[in-house]
């Protein structure tokens, strides 16, 4: 049986990832492609749990960043193996909303990048990575827009994750498209990204 296409989204809040895997699956489920989508954090215990701290539901003083980061990578592992792996296995699409890339822009700002490389060296690399890159401000009032905030919006700080994401997108094996066209227009882009694949 051949094997599902494990399919990543990075970029910042408010670049899109969410509502670009969500097109995707829509598009992959209209064409009879079986998929499934989700994201990081998980809806596992140590997802919910980190998704919770984000919010600030959960007091932010208990945990430093090198706690955070090593949760962030507890959660891709479980979440590799009970949602990801058999699912591609079984020959099913996964679309995921962040992964690797995510963690090494995000904790890379004030952690060491090496030590974070390795604490998810064992999560597996996916087949195709897509990088939504948005101009800041556009970001900013994408985020602005939204029913909640969390713990990263700090408009500064995202400046920061996105070069970081640029940066690193030298060294992984990405596509980067500009992600500051509306949702359809975006989406082509997308697909364009998946020919021959």
């Amino acid at each position: 049986m051949k094997k599902g296409r494990f399919i990543v989204f990075e970029g910042i809040d408010g670049s899109g990832s969410t509502t670009q895997a969500n097109k995707l699956a829509d598009h992959f489920t209209s064409v009879g492609v079986k998929c499934v989508i989700t994201a990081q954090p998980s809806k596992n215990s140590v997802g919910l749990f980190i998704k919770k701290f984000l919010q600030s539901k959960i007091k932010i003083s208990l945990f430093k960043e090198k706690e955070l980061a090593l949760l962030f990578a507890a959660d891709r592992l479980v979440h590799y193996s009970l949602n990801i792996k058999n699912n591609i296995n079984a020959g099913i699409n996964v679309i995921c909303d962040r992964y690797v890339m995510s963690s090494l822009a995000y904790q890379g700002i004030n952690l060491d990048i090496d030590w974070i490389r390795n604490i998810n060296q064992y999560a597996p690399i996916p087949d195709i990575t897509i990088l939504i890159d948005v101009d800041d401000y556009i970001a900013k009032v994408r985020r602005e827009n939204r029913h909640y905030s969390e713990l990263f919006d700090d408009f500064n700080f995202q400046v920061m994750v996105r070069k970081s994401y640029l940066r690193l997108s030298k060294q992984f094996r990405c596509y980067i498209i500009n992600g500051n066209g509306n949702r359809n227009n975006v989406f082509n882009l997308v697909l364009a990204c998946l020919k021959g694949y």
